[in-house]
């Protein structure tokens, strides 16, 4: 078995497939434009990784004005429009030097069927906020309930005038750890990733972030026994099955753990390098 060792904040997995040779042929083109489920898992675990791995402040909701929408000509427009504003404003505007995103499109399910993002941000100046709770007028349910919570709710002006409502949720705020708020909020984003693979065409993607942001590290990587999987399979807090798809068999595991320095280099000594 292939034994891959990550580093993932303050976790590591341990991924035990079975070795296997690169394919010589293409994979045919995907003429109806489906998506594996191999990729739909892949993008929920690099969503995981992205947000385990990096310092987020807000945790974010960016909607589109039906009126924009229509007016650049579709929902992949207005994506295209967000993403390249980010980026200049990254490169271009004093004080956002380090700003950093990590956003997924949703799919249009709710009853006003608006195209809308969810996902985190970092690095935006506090001048660029309105606290909502200190603004006077009623405010959207949604609002409400978050500041009803104990959350600090922000309005993002810059972003509402280009783009539509919006509305960010400090990270530390709240009930909760920001850990644990991180991770609720990184597993509602990719609860419906299934749904947004059928809405999303093959090519665009299931969600888009920075560049530069931290990702896992690979601190092993090479064969491992049986017995040393036991070893793993008996230390790890949770795990999954990887499969090729729904009923299909399962060809291997993935271990997660918390981050135990001398449990770790035990379990990396367990790796024979390739």
């Amino acid at each position: 078995m292939k034994g891959i060792v990550k580093k993932i904040g303050d976790e590591i997995t341990v991924s035990c497939t079975p070795h296997r040779r690169k394919a010589k042929k293409r994979k045919p083109k995907n003429p109806d434009n489906e998506r594996t489920p191999q990729s739909i898992s892949a993008a929920k675990k690099r969503i995981h990784e992205l947000t385990v791995c990096n310092d987020w402040e807000y945790m974010v909701t960016l909607e589109f004005s039906p009126k924009l929408i229509k007016l650049l000509g579709g929902d992949e427009a207005a994506i295209q429009k967000a993403k390249q504003w980010f980026a200049n404003l990254k490169k271009r505007t004093k004080g956002f030097e380090n700003f950093a995103w990590l956003l997924v499109p949703e799919p249009h399910t709710d009853r006003r069927k608006k195209l809308h993002l969810h996902g985190f941000i970092a690095g935006i100046p506090e001048t660029e906020l309105i606290d909502l709770s200190k603004m006077k007028g009623r405010k959207p349910a949604s609002v409400r309930a978050r500041i009803k919570a104990g959350d600090t709710v922000y309005n993002w002006p810059g972003y509402q005038q280009k783009f539509g409502f919006c509305m960010l949720t400090e990270v530390s705020s709240g009930n909760g750890n920001s850990k644990d708020r991180k991770n609720k909020w990184s597993y509602y984003i990719t609860k419906s990733l299934r749904e947004a693979a059928q809405y999303r065409k093959s090519g665009q993607g299931l969600y888009f972030c920075s560049r530069g942001l931290e990702r896992a590290e690979v601190v092993a990587a090479g064969t491992i026994t049986a017995a040393a999987e036991e070893y793993v399979k008996a230390n790890a807090d949770k795990s999954y099955a990887h499969t090729a798809g729904p009923n299909e068999p399962i060809y291997g595991y993935t271990y997660v753990m918390n981050d135990d320095a001398l449990r770790t280099q035990k379990i990396i000594n367990l790796i024979d390098d390739e």
